[in-house]
């Protein structure tokens, strides 16, 4: 699904100069020890039934699409058809075994994040019949191409690649800073398997021409993520998604 969401490499289609921060040699952890991210999973951030409660109500009236291949870390993700007041809208219902922090927390970044549908017991729809109601998140769907499943990646050299990767990896890293910025959501499991990428016209065929071609990236997943707590520059935020794997 489109988003209104303008990438902060990309403000508007015709502009394509990436934001550039300068790196304030922060890190990940110096964010945690001042207080300024907390996980969505802290008790202080989980606030009773509000936010514990959001798996009660049963939830009917949706019709599914087919399944979406390569979901991890969940009990699958299905597209959705129909869903009551959402009729042909493009949504997704991502189902887990059994409720957890991890997941009402997931409810209430995503809630933050103005991407949350719904959220209760859903039948699940594998097609053996399996009759248990599970629960599940209904959510905006974005669309984009993984960099791993686009043609000139797959074709290009492993250092070509590489770069490919260090050049999506920067990207990633701006648009959760803006993301954090502007929602208080701070998306920290920052791997490729989590970017999704559009083109401004077609995917390139060459690697010269990718990163110029690409017109924006959506950040997906969202059940390791902190919440800002505290004002906070966009310099910090940067450097320590950039120097995360240095932890």
């Amino acid at each position: 699904m489109s988003t209104s969401r303008l990438s902060p490499m990309n403000p508007s289609p015709q502009h394509n100069s990436p934001t550039v921060y300068q790196s304030s040699t922060d890190t990940f952890r110096s964010l945690l020890k001042d207080g300024t991210l907390k996980l969505f999973t802290n008790p202080t951030i989980l606030s009773g039934r509000n936010d514990e409660g959001v798996f009660d109500k049963t939830l009917e009236g949706i019709s599914f699409g087919p399944e979406i291949e390569g979901a991890s870390n969940n009990y699958g993700l299905w597209e959705i058809s129909d869903y009551q007041e959402k009729p042909k809208h493009n949504l997704l219902a991502k189902f887990f075994k059994e409720p957890g922090p991890q997941h009402f927390g997931e409810v209430k970044a995503l809630r933050m994040m103005g991407l949350l549908v719904a959220s209760g017991m859903i039948r699940d729809p594998h097609p053996d019949g399996r009759p248990l109601l599970r629960p599940a998140i209904i959510m905006e769907k974005k669309e984009g191409v993984l960099l791993r499943n686009t043609a000139v990646y797959k074709l290009a050299t492993l250092q070509e690649q590489r770069s490919m990767t260090e050049q999506i990896n920067a990207m990633m890293c701006r648009q959760a800073v803006e993301d954090a910025v502007t929602f208080k959501v701070y998306h920290y499991d920052n791997n490729l398997s989590n970017a999704l990428l559009t083109f401004l016209d077609k995917e390139p065929a060459k690697v010269i021409d990718f990163i110029k071609s690409v017109k924006g990236l959506e950040l997906v997943d969202y059940g390791d993520a902190y919440m800002v707590m505290k004002d906070v520059s966009k310099e910090r935020l940067y450097d320590a998604c950039m120097n995360r794997k240095k932890l």
